[in-house]
């Protein structure tokens, strides 16, 4: 699956660009035909992994690390990726004392920029996580933002 497209819209990760100089991970996971589209020459930017790292094209996380109360944390990969009749189909390994190490600490995604999100799903997240991800005390229809 080396394909830019491919590691974009159907890895279980993306594209990940490693932390460097005291900048954090980065992880690309969706990039629209739009964003390929050069404005200013007026024609479309080839889909490779250095045009999308280097134009910063798509949508993309911030992977962190934060201090918080204890929490097992991965020190491998955890995703396996097995080919079953011509499908790629991931599968994701439990946490173990193997494959992570408690730390007080957790990983945070931040987005470059906030974006319009369905209360419900926030508090599911904050369900299964555990983790408050996000103030809901300043909510808006979003037929209004």
């Amino acid at each position: 699956m080396n394909e830019p497209s491919n590691l974009v819209h159907k890895s279980p990760v993306g594209i990940l660009q490693p932390r460097k100089g005291g900048h954090p991970m980065k992880l690309t996971f969706f990039i629209s035909p739009y964003d390929l589209l050069d404005l200013e020459s007026r024609s479309s930017i080839p889909l490779t992994v250095d045009a999308i790292l280097e134009k910063q094209l798509g949508h993309s996380v911030f992977v962190c690390i934060e201090s918080c109360s204890a929490h097992k944390l991965q020190t491998v990969s955890l995703i396996t990726v097995t080919v079953q009749d011509g499908k790629s189909l991931p599968s994701f390994a439990a946490l173990s004392n193997l494959n992570s190490t408690t730390l007080p600490a957790s990983f945070v995604l931040k987005l470059p920029k906030p974006i319009p999100m369905a209360l419900v799903l926030v508090r599911k997240i904050q369900a299964v996580t555990n983790i408050e991800c996000a103030d809901t005390t300043s909510c808006q229809p979003l037929l209004s933002l």
